[in-house]
């Protein structure tokens, strides 16, 4: 496992960290171009938040068409009831 962030470095929970260094080391070791190698990133980022949404999707769906309501509707309710995340993560 690597080392974890020093206290008050890591991003605001939600927040995307700075990935400016990343871009251009590998830019820089690939030859590529940092516009290149940023799109590839975002690429990457919205298909795992594809993936993280598609996992939770299904109990939604099971759980509207269960209680007869709108899936949008239950996850709402699910939304708005998550509880709050630990302190100090």
């Amino acid at each position: 496992p690597g080392t974890r962030p020093a206290d008050g470095t890591r991003p605001a929970r939600g927040a995307k960290p700075d990935d400016t260094k990343l871009v251009a080391a590998l830019a820089a070791g690939l030859n590529l171009d940092a516009a290149t190698v940023k799109a590839a990133l975002a690429k990457l980022e919205a298909a795992h938040q594809a993936q993280h949404e598609a996992r939770h999707a299904p109990p939604f769906a099971a759980i509207a068409k269960a209680l007869s309501l709108d899936e949008a509707a239950v996850k709402a309710a699910f939304e708005a009831n998550r509880p709050a995340a630990p302190a100090g993560r």
